[in-house]
């Protein structure tokens, strides 16, 4: 059970830093519809920073649940379903990033 909670969680880190990092692109954030003006290039650099702390972050929970070399393997592999994830939210109800999006521009301002 603990191995899942790991898993999940670096899953949901992943899935979190990929959506950060999609909207730290211009079209993406305007694609969640009306929110605040885009970040300027000092809040873009926190915001993709933040992104790649989650991406990494994630893979401590895998190491610790999984061991070095099966955890290093499933982080990968989360990390590509997060991005695959993302996407299919970008391309099919982007609208869903919103809150992510007013969050990231109230933390990162």
């Amino acid at each position: 059970m603990p191995e899942l909670l790991a898993t999940l969680a670096a899953f949901a880190m992943c899935a979190l830093g990929c959506a950060v990092l999609a909207l730290s692109q211009r079209e993406h954030w305007h694609a969640t519809g009306k929110l605040p003006p885009y970040p300027g290039p000092r809040a873009l650099r926190r915001l993709r920073t933040a992104a790649s702390l989650l991406l990494a972050g994630a893979l401590a929970p895998c190491v610790a649940a999984h061991g070095a070399g099966f955890g290093t393997l499933l982080w990968a592999l989360l990390v590509s379903a997060g991005g695959i994830s993302v996407a299919f939210v970008l391309a099919w109800r982007p609208r869903w990033l919103a809150p992510l999006a007013i969050l990231a521009a109230t933390l990162f301002a």
